[in-house]
């Protein structure tokens, strides 16, 4: 007998661990089709406001109206870069002659002082002046040698 009642307390352990994890499980899913329905609810709302097509348009309208504006704003914004790109541009060829300008100035002014050199020179390269140089030297030893000579007798 003992042993049929051992029996029976363990089958009723078990079968009252059975019943709490049922009623656990019973309450986590009323919880879950309390948040099942709630989410049911609203979506129903929501393809209710969807279904309307008055609400539909409006929703459509202001989103056409938002990428109207976005839209009409980035090709403002591209003429306005076309527009710098070009001015850019004209500044760019500006400036480019306005260097050719300077720079065709300048060998005129080097020519000129090429020219303006030689003048002050007597149109002599560097070697005629130094030979003439020397001449001039020569001259002017001679000269005093003569004075010295002349002086001592």
């Amino acid at each position: 007998m003992k042993r049929i009642r051992n029996f029976d307390s363990v089958k009723e352990k078990a079968e009252e661990e059975r019943k709490k994890t049922r009623e656990t499980n019973a309450e986590e899913i009323k919880e879950k089709l309390k948040i099942i329905n709630e989410k049911a609810l609203v979506n129903k709302l929501f393809e209710n406001k969807l279904k309307d097509p008055k609400e539909l348009t409006r929703e459509q309208q202001k989103r056409t109206q938002a990428a109207e504006i976005k839209a009409s704003q980035l090709k403002i914004e591209i003429e306005i870069a076309t527009q710098r790109k070009v001015e850019l541009k004209n500044s760019k060829k500006t400036f480019l002659s306005e260097i050719q300008d300077i720079l065709t100035d300048k060998r005129e002014i080097e020519e000129e002082n090429r020219k303006l050199m030689e003048m002050c020179d007597g149109g002599k390269t560097d070697k005629d002046q130094a030979r003439l140089l020397k001449e001039a030297e020569i001259e002017i030893l001679l000269k005093k040698r003569l004075e010295l000579e002349d002086t001592t007798r």
